[in-house]
């Protein structure tokens, strides 16, 4: 599972959320808390893209998926998306 930092705790991400996130000097990730492993990444020039990442071998590193571009994507199509994504790891498919 994705390690949240102290910068960047699992929040509810919602559209006022994310159009508050102002880029650091590298990658950052922010989580939200439901589901856990879905998040959005922002690069140094602020491009926002949807993540989930999980585990669906427990023998393997964990799987990071990117869904899609913010403005493509809204929060909740990207969440639903990356429940699909959770669900099959869970079941054991390697996306």
């Amino acid at each position: 599972m994705p390690k949240p930092t102290p910068k960047h705790p699992p929040v509810k991400l919602t559209k006022g959320y994310i159009d508050r996130i102002k880029p650091g000097p590298k990658d950052e990730f922010h989580w939200d808390t439901d589901p856990v492993g879905f998040g959005v990444r922002c690069t140094p020039t602020r491009k926002l893209t949807f993540v989930v990442q999980g585990r669906p071998n427990p023998d393997k590193p964990a799987a990071r998926i990117t869904i899609g571009p913010y403005g493509v994507f809204t929060v909740d199509n990207a969440r639903v998306t990356a429940r699909e994504y959770l669900l099959d790891m869970a079941k054991g498919i390697d996306p």
